[in-house]
């Protein structure tokens, strides 16, 4: 077995979180340093609105449309900051779960490599909101690097 490993895809979600802006710096470290290209990627969960019997999915209004507007923007515009200097750069709004986006798009990508943020959450916290790191970590068939996030200021690759 060979001991090389190529990198010409990395795969980094971003949330805007202080995590996700430092596994985004590092994504970009990362892909600068092999030559790669960077896809980042923002996933915009259903909204859930309570109802007498339980919770349905919100009805496609605008806000899905506005959301991934905002989504497309932010990204752009951290895309012009950390992604100079890079073979190619894209970013990808998506709907759904974030861990099964996020998979789905590393296997459609073929992405070598994710970068995911970790917000640490820790006893009954993680076990209500879940983690989605984790998620992807347990589920990916590529390589996964974590970040730790960070509370003083975030990185942006720059």
């Amino acid at each position: 077995m060979s001991t090389d490993w190529n990198v010409s895809r990395v795969l980094c979600p971003c949330d805007f979180s202080p995590s996700s802006r430092a596994a985004l710096g590092m994504a970009t470290s990362i892909a600068r340093r092999f030559g790669a290209e960077l896809i980042v990627v923002h996933v915009i969960e259903p909204l859930l609105f309570p109802v007498e019997y339980g919770l349905v999915t919100a009805p496609p209004f605008d806000l899905e449309e506005q959301a991934a507007g905002n989504a497309r923007r932010e990204l752009d515009a951290l895309l012009a900051k950390s992604g100079q200097g890079l073979r190619s750069a894209r970013a990808e709004v998506l709907f759904g779960l974030p861990w099964q986006q996020i998979l789905e798009c590393q296997q459609r990508t073929e992405a070598d490599l994710v970068v995911i943020g970790t917000h640490g959450h820790t006893g009954l916290k993680h076990l209500l909101l879940g983690s989605t790191a984790e998620r992807v970590v347990r589920h990916a068939t590529v390589p996964v690097l974590t970040v730790k996030g960070c509370d003083k200021g975030a990185q942006d690759g720059s």
